[in-house]
């Protein structure tokens, strides 16, 4: 064999290997990065976990602030306040005849 054959030979062996290096190079990075970004989504939702089930306790707390019950005792207790009677009786015109009536005020009036 000739040696500028061997040195062929030799060159394209050289360049497979590099090739065959460069693209296992390449998978490790890319699969370290796609493990990165796993990592990140996974923590990115437990982060959105976190924060939903705050904003339902913060909900719930501000439903047990606002409930008229605790409302009434604190007014009762702590403020003082009575709670006032029914009215004795309720009076209810309508729109209609309150309007009939002021046009007959106004009529005489005139």
């Amino acid at each position: 064999m000739k040696k500028a054959s061997k040195i062929k030979r030799l060159g394209g062996v050289f360049v497979v290997l590099f090739t065959c290096g460069a693209l296992i190079v390449t998978y490790v990075a890319l699969k370290k990065k796609c493990d990165d970004l796993i990592k990140q989504k996974v923590i990115a939702e437990e982060e959105l976990k976190n924060q939903n089930t705050k904003q339902n306790n913060l909900f719930a707390q501000y439903q047990n602030l606002i409930c008229e019950e605790r409302i009434i005792q604190i007014a009762l207790d702590e403020l003082g306040m009575i709670i006032a009677d029914p009215p004795v009786a309720v009076v209810t015109i309508d729109k209609k005849q309150v309007a009939d009536l002021h046009a007959l005020l106004q009529e005489q009036y005139e």
